[in-house]
């Protein structure tokens, strides 16, 4: 439009209500911990969920039976995966723990309902965006429940966006491979080593990069390249640092 008047940008200005509100951070342990955590099959992640305090499972692939020890509240929301989102806030205030057991099943479950309502049977490129959209949109909102998260994942090999080589990572779809990992306070490798002291495989913990193992990060600052899958063991070092 010839008559459009347009203001330039540098005579914006922010009215002086619109002050910015400065946080500190507040010194001392963690209130909460979250963790992604992702292994091969049998390296013990459920497990190492099972650990956390009073936690909600959110039992998207059934593997409750490694934790069947003990007595641990769980959904299986296959048939209401869209719902958990909106409900997830109200439905875990009387848990410590929330637990996503696992990302890469629930991706499956989105896509499945993504391909059900298209009436179509090979995802295509929307239906990829969607999911990894929808699952993004999850796990921030996990993330920002203020209390402990753990989201456990399948192992997969894949590729080095900024050096090009083959590493192993989390199994996520598209981005999420490599953005998923910058919401959580750190991102855990499960593996199982042989001990010569027991001459005996145990399970392990990776918290630093090795090898093809190169997404995987301790921000804490406290733990050891090694530890121990048990909250209760890692908890006191944040508590003690």
């Amino acid at each position: 439009m010839e008559n459009e008047i347009k203001t330039p940008i540098t005579s914006v200005r922010l009215p002086a209500s619109k002050s910015f509100i400065f946080q500190r951070t507040k010194p001392g342990p963690p209130k909460y911990l979250t963790v992604l955590v992702y292994g091969p099959p049998g390296s013990g992640k459920t497990m190492f969920a099972g650990t956390f305090p009073n936690p909600l499972f959110i039992d998207c692939l059934g593997g409750m039976l490694t934790v069947r020890k003990k007595q641990i509240a769980f959904i299986q929301p296959r048939d209401y995966i869209e719902l958990l989102q909106a409900t997830i806030e109200e439905n875990v205030k009387e848990f410590e723990t929330v637990v996503l057991d696992t990302a890469t099943e629930a991706s499956r479950i989105i896509m499945e309902v993504s391909l059900k309502a298209a009436n179509r049977e090979l995802p295509q490129l929307q239906d990829w965006m969607q999911v990894i959209e929808r699952m993004r949109q999850l796990l921030r909102k996990l993330i920002d429940l203020d209390k402990h998260v753990v989201v456990t994942c399948e192992e997969a090999i894949i590729k080095d966006e900024d050096t090009g080589r083959i590493i192993a990572g989390p199994s996520l779809p598209g981005k999420l491979q490599h953005e998923a990992g910058a919401l959580f306070d750190c991102v855990f490798h499960l593996r199982n080593v042989f001990s010569a002291s027991v001459k005996a495989k145990t399970r392990v913990i990776l918290t630093e990069p090795e090898g093809m193992y190169q997404q995987v990060k301790d921000r804490t600052g406290v733990l050891e390249k090694l530890e121990v899958p048990d909250f209760q063991v890692i908890w006191k070092k944040l508590q003690s640092a």
